[in-house]
Parts: C-alpha cells; sequence; structure tokens
C-alpha cells in the first residue's frame, strides 16, 4: 500500500513544476516592452541651382574734354514779361509775368536732367486782375554737355508736362459791366514759336536752349511775338536768363 501511493505524488509534483515553468514563461512575455517603430524620414532632394548673373553697369562713356568742372547742380533762373499781350482768342492785358526756375543735374557722362515750374501774374491798372490757377507751369529739362572753347556748354529741351493745358486769369475792371474771364494756354505757345535769339557764346529757338555753364552769367532777350507767333498773339517778350551753381 505504501509503494502504490509514492507514483501519484511524483507524477503531481511533476506536473506542478512544469506548470510553474509555462506561467513564469507568460509573465515573461508579458514584461517585454513593445518594439518601437522607427519614423520614416522623408527623402531629402537637393537640387543644385546656378545663381543669375548680376548686372554690372557699364561704366561712363569717356568724353574728348573735362565735364568734371561742370558736374553736378545747377540753377537757371527766368524772370519773363509779355506787354500788351493780347491773342486770337480775346486775351487782353497790359502785363503778363512769369517767374521760374529750373534746377539741372549734370552728369559726369554728360547727361543733364532736371525739372522745374514758372508761376504767372497779371497786371492790367486800374482792373483788379488775378491769375486763377493754385499750381505752377511745371516742366523736365533733358539735354547733353559739349565742349564751348575751355568750357563746357549744354544744349537742353524745356518739355512742359501740360503743353497744352489752359492758364486761367480775370479781371474786374470799374468801367467793366461785368468780370472778364480769360482761359488759354500762353506761356508754352509764346516759347514753341519763338524765332530764337542769339548772344554768340548762347543761343535758343523755341524751347530748345543752348549755354555755357558759367556761373554768375546772364543772358537779355526780346521778342515781338506778333511777327514770331504769326499773329496768334500780340506784344512784346522781354527776358531774362541767369544761371547759377546749385
Amino acid at each position: 500500500m505504501p509503494k502504490s501511493r509514492r507514483v501519484p505524488v511524483a507524477a503531481s509534483l511533476i506536473l506542478l513544476a512544469a506548470l510553474i515553468a509555462v506561467l513564469g514563461a507568460c509573465r515573461d512575455q508579458k514584461a517585454a516592452p513593445p518594439t518601437a517603430i522607427s519614423p520614416t524620414i522623408p527623402p531629402v532632394i537637393t537640387r543644385i541651382v546656378t545663381p543669375l548673373p548680376t548686372d554690372t553697369p557699364l561704366p561712363p562713356p569717356t568724353l574728348s574734354y573735362d565735364v568734371l568742372s561742370a558736374e553736378g547742380r545747377w540753377i537757371v533762373r527766368f524772370d519773363l514779361e509779355i506787354d500788351n499781350v493780347t491773342s486770337d482768342q480775346g486775351l487782353n492785358a497790359q502785363q503778363l509775368a512769369y517767374s521760374g526756375a529750373a534746377e539741372l543735374q549734370v552728369g559726369l557722362d554728360g547727361t543733364v536732367t532736371g525739372s522745374g515750374h514758372f508761376s504767372p501774374t497779371i497786371s492790367h491798372p486800374p482792373c483788379d486782375a488775378r491769375a486763377l490757377d493754385s499750381q505752377p507751369l511745371t516742366f523736365t529739362v533733358s539735354g547733353s554737355t559739349y565742349p564751348y572753347g575751355d568750357q563746357v556748354a549744354i544744349q537742353v529741351a524745356i518739355l512742359p508736362d501740360n503743353p497744352e493745358g489752359p492758364e486761367n486769369y480775370t479781371l474786374l475792371c470799374p468801367n467793366y459791366n461785368d468780370v472778364r474771364r480769360y482761359s488759354q494756354p500762353v506761356l508754352w505757345p509764346v516759347f514753341q514759336a519763338l524765332a530764337g535769339w542769339n548772344w554768340g557764346t548762347a543761343s535758343f529757338q523755341g524751347l530748345t536752349w543752348n549755354f555755357p555753364l558759367q556761373s554768375g552769367q546772364t543772358y537779355d532777350f526780346t521778342a515781338d511775338l506778333s511777327q514770331d507767333t504769326g499773329g496768334q498773339f500780340g506784344g512784346t517778350l522781354i527776358g531774362e536768363v541767369r544761371i547759377s551753381r546749385g
């Protein structure tokens, strides 16, 4: 009897040991950390871009004369008056006057650029005469230098910003029964029609001017508008042009 009891006990011990081993293996599998997933790195596309060539400014042209003495800023001042002015559109005044100035820039390449303006006034005693425009008559200047003996001279064109723009004036006179108003271009048509003037060292024709760049130089001129404008305007134009360093 004692011998038959030992066999089942031994078998039980073997079965228990196997069960413990299986449970231990399961516990080890649950404790293992999950395997990390490596992130997908997008491919880097590299492209070699050749930079565009930069524009290298061309050197100024070599002039046959020394423009350095004239390079920089110059001021041209104008004082103009038209005495006993009349027009084929009815304008009639004792005097129209224009004060103006232009600022010029002379470059080392010989170019001349600039801009300027004229401001008009009207007079007709004993009338109360007024210019009605609040803005001056503006223009640009374009041209180039050239040698004149041992000096540097310029040829420039005066280019009105609004050559067809009317000038507006009003006259209130004691012996008028109404106010007289005038509206028409005057200065630019007068300039464009001028036959010109020649001082030997300087000259002009219409809106094209030639003169040496000599600070302190003054030019005076007169013109018969009836003759120069073919009767479009009447009167005598008296002008003075003064040149100075800016």
